[in-house]
């Protein structure tokens, strides 16, 4: 199947979007998504939830925790939205990574093969 690259990373980014609504219950102030042969990679900025950030000074260890726990939610419920929207696209692995600092996370999605998507010219 082939895909128009901005069609497809919008579709890609709404479910994206729908999991990290569902899991943190808030959404992402920028979402940037960019493909690179068989991987994808989003970037998100997000705002710390406030009770972690409280945490994070005092108990490190516990937020970090927290953090993966929700790392590993949300990975779960996006792969299966995924396979379900677009059951094309054949993934590998995800790896998920969060700056709780800097809020901004980071999200690898390793695919089979290289997806067919037809790109613009170049200017």
């Amino acid at each position: 199947m082939c895909w128009d690259e901005k069609a497809f990373k919008r579709e890609l980014l709404k479910v994206f979007d729908r999991s990290y609504l569902e899991v943190y219950q808030h959404g992402a102030k920028k979402l940037t998504v960019d493909i690179l042969e068989d991987r994808i990679l989003i970037l998100s900025s997000h705002a710390r939830l406030p009770g972690l950030r409280v945490l994070d000074t005092s108990n490190r260890f516990v937020t970090r925790m927290t953090d993966v726990a929700l790392m590993d939610e949300h990975k779960l419920l996006f792969t299966r939205l995924l396979a379900r929207q677009l059951p094309w696209l054949r993934v590998r692995s995800i790896l998920s990574d969060y700056d709780p600092e800097r809020e901004l996370a980071a999200m690898v999605i390793v695919l089979e093969e290289r997806p067919e998507l037809t790109f613009p010219p170049d200017p």
